[in-house]
């Protein structure tokens, strides 16, 4: 007797579409009502990660000015997969932190950053965020080989796991293969992972303004 799903979030991978479709069932979300509040919680990741924060938390910040030094992202290149709402928000975040923003996209486009070829954007990027939603036509449009031409002075911010092999990019962290890592996931705690690998509970969404609109 189900006559439709309506959620309360924006991301609606975690619903069987195929299956709704084929029952009549109408699937809605609340598109872009918390692009902001992802995107901004994507830079303090951003530079959780550019900072070293995970290896500090990890230590019991305890003061090292060798084993913490961290790198400035001014002047750096982010290289952005994917311009929809939330793409675009960290996109204008970068640009006003003076980093060089470069994006690619299968559709969308804007002027304002300079869009390449997504294996480009991989092999020259400072900073890679996946910024596109996660369904069967998207999921691991990151290939393993894309990963692994990522530079090991590279950091990944992401905020889908499905774009990419989530257990390849901590192994590359762990081995020294890349510089850092930053997500959000369920219960998400540095302490879990080897290396400069910030893991930080699923909250991006939570702010205030995203609450009222919701």
């Amino acid at each position: 007797n189900l006559k439709a799903i309506c959620l309360q979030t924006t991301s609606f991978s975690y619903i069987d579409g195929g299956y709704a479709a084929e029952q009549g069932i109408p699937v809605t979300n609340l598109r872009g009502f918390s692009s902001r509040a992802v995107a901004e919680f994507a830079i303090m990741m951003m530079i959780g990660a550019a900072r070293k924060l995970a290896v500090v938390i990890k230590d019991g910040f305890v003061q090292d000015f060798v084993k913490h030094q961290g790198v400035e992202l001014q002047g750096k290149r982010v290289g952005i997969i994917g311009l929809g709402n939330i793409g675009k928000n960290f996109a204008e975040l970068c640009k006003g932190m003076g980093m060089d923003v470069v994006y690619w996209s299968r559709s969308a486009r804007d002027e304002r950053f300079t869009c390449i070829e997504l294996e480009e954007l991989i092999k020259t990027s400072d900073v890679v965020f996946p910024a596109m939603a996660g369904n069967k036509e998207t999921e691991k449009i990151i290939t393993d080989e894309l990963l692994s031409s990522l530079k090991q002075t590279a950091i990944f911010v992401s905020i889908s796991h499905k774009l990419y092999n989530h257990d390849l990019i901590l192994h590359m962290v762990k081995e020294g293969r890349l510089y850092g890592y930053a997500f959000e996931e369920d219960n998400g705690n540095p302490a879990k992972y080897a290396g400069n690998v910030l893991a930080l509970p699923a909250i991006a969404w939570a702010t205030d303004r995203s609450r009222s609109v919701n």
